[in-house]
């Protein structure tokens, strides 16, 4: 990704039940291993395959980072996955 220039994400998602899975992701845009609301990039509920959101990295992001996204089904299983990333 490149600062300032709105870029892709894909994600996959499987073992969704009817009503889908709850999807919540964020990137540690300022690399203070906090995740903030405000790098808050997809929130929502999927169905099973794959899934594409744009994303725009602010100016003042710093390089490297990590994306972390978990999701849960409405029967309640939850996975976390914590991604290494790569910015600038």
């Amino acid at each position: 990704m490149i600062q300032g220039q709105q870029a892709s994400i894909v994600f996959e998602v499987n073992g969704a039940g009817v009503a889908g899975a709850q999807v919540d992701g964020w990137i540690d845009w300022d690399g203070n291993q906090t995740w903030a609301s405000e790098e808050q990039v997809v929130n929502g509920v999927y169905a099973n395959g794959l899934h594409q959101v744009a994303v725009t990295p602010p100016l003042a992001s710093v390089v490297g980072g990590r994306l972390p996204a978990s999701a849960s089904t409405a029967e309640g299983r939850c996975r976390r996955t914590v991604l290494p990333g790569r910015r600038g």
